[in-house]
């Protein structure tokens, strides 16, 4: 994992999906003055607002980012070094997931504590940054099962994109399939995030603890996946 680590690191994808985190605080507060003409900004308001960047704009353009953890081994026949290093799919899989989770906490934890430290509002810091760190883990653990078992960079964020459109428009149209587009804003589990911003809902955890849920099966099933498409991902990995 130290490796992958010093890898990540080393092709600055680290510091560009940092970057993209500190440019969403930035739109979330442009959004606000531009679009909504709100004049007194509140903690409630670029929480909110922020926290509508990431779910709304996160899956487009970090797609394009997270796919590339697995597209560039591909591309450049790096699975015959993680095989010969003793890596399965499965934990070849797990460890580009952790480098996911990894840098999605640093920036999570750092957005969240921008916004909280700004308003003078602590009692929020780990609700909010939980929030983000759910949303982020979610589609990015999508991102790397498509890129998985599709190789191609371009095919795979159009996949992507698909399902994310896709998973809004049914989930839009039929209450119970909802849970395609968990996160989006237009959904029951945002309105539920926003009465906790607004104190509203004195316990945030409990929808956190059905955010962390999801995520946890969503990585389950992406593993069945990946142990599923062992063989592909030696394929995809040699030619």
């Amino acid at each position: 994992m130290k490796s992958e680590i010093k890898r990540a690191f080393r092709n600055k994808f680290f510091l560009f999906y940092f970057g993209v985190g500190l440019l969403f605080i930035l739109l979330g507060y442009i959004l606000l003055i531009t679009i909504d003409k709100v004049t007194n900004i509140t903690y409630s308001d670029i929480s909110l607002s922020v926290y509508t960047v990431f779910s709304q704009f996160g899956p487009m353009i970090y797609t394009a980012l997270t796919i590339t953890l697995i597209s560039s081994d591909y591309k450049d026949k790096n699975i015959v070094f993680y095989r010969e290093m003793g890596n399965n799919s499965v934990k070849y899989f797990l460890k580009k997931v952790g480098i996911i989770f990894i840098i999605s906490f640093i920036t999570s934890i750092f957005v969240a504590c921008i916004i909280s430290l700004f308003y003078k509002e602590l009692s929020m810091l780990l609700p909010y940054f939980l929030k983000l760190e759910a949303v982020l883990l979610s589609f990015g653990i999508i991102n790397l099962i498509v890129v998985f078992i599709f190789k191609d960079f371009t095919k795979s964020f159009f996949i992507n994109l698909f399902l994310w459109i896709g998973g809004i428009v049914l989930a839009g149209t039929n209450k119970k399939l909802s849970f395609l587009a968990y996160f989006d804003a237009s959904m029951k589990n945002y309105n539920t995030f926003e009465q906790i911003i607004d104190k509203k809902i004195l316990n945030p955890y409990a929808l956190v603890a059905n955010d962390y849920l999801f995520v946890i099966i969503i990585l389950a099933i992406s593993l069945i996946f990946s142990y599923i498409f062992m063989k592909r991902w030696w394929k995809n990995g040699i030619q």
